[in-house]
């Protein structure tokens, strides 16, 4: 259930086109365009266009293992994530990172060392934590 993502978008991006010539393209699992049905009544349209890379999965409450695995990623990937931030039509580059809260838990600390924040800041990817709330049945 938890995870961290490089999520590439735009309303205007040509996600194709980019794709083509991007390092990143083999490593890219969900492609998305805008106009796409999504089947979801929330939203039922697309509105941007764009990719993501699942780069790390974890399991657990904490984050250091997620922060040092996007550390990982971005400086491996520094100069194909600068080419896409800088990508005509790209609106939006990030870092996501989905965790769990089980209904145990009392705090959830979260420390984003200085480190990482300079990373991601000098290659203009923004970070988005997203904590669901889920049961501990069959998490490890």
């Amino acid at each position: 259930m938890s995870g961290c993502d490089l999520v590439v978008s735009g309303e205007n991006f040509e996600v194709d086109k980019y794709l083509e010539a991007s390092p990143l393209a083999r490593s890219a699992v969900g492609i998305f365009r805008r106009g796409e049905l999504t089947g979801l009544s929330s939203h039922p349209i697309t509105q941007r266009s764009g990719f993501r890379i699942e780069f790390f999965e974890f399991g657990g409450l904490g984050i250091e293992a997620a922060i040092a695995s996007s550390i990982g990623f971005l400086d491996q990937h520094r100069d194909a994530i600068v080419q896409a931030k800088n990508w005509p039509g790209v609106e939006q580059c990030e870092i996501s990172i989905l965790m769990a809260w089980f209904e145990d838990t009392a705090a959830l600390p979260l420390e984003l060392p200085a480190n990482f924040l300079q990373l991601a800041g000098s290659l203009g990817v923004s970070l988005s934590i997203n904590i669901c709330a889920t049961q501990r049945d069959g998490v490890q």
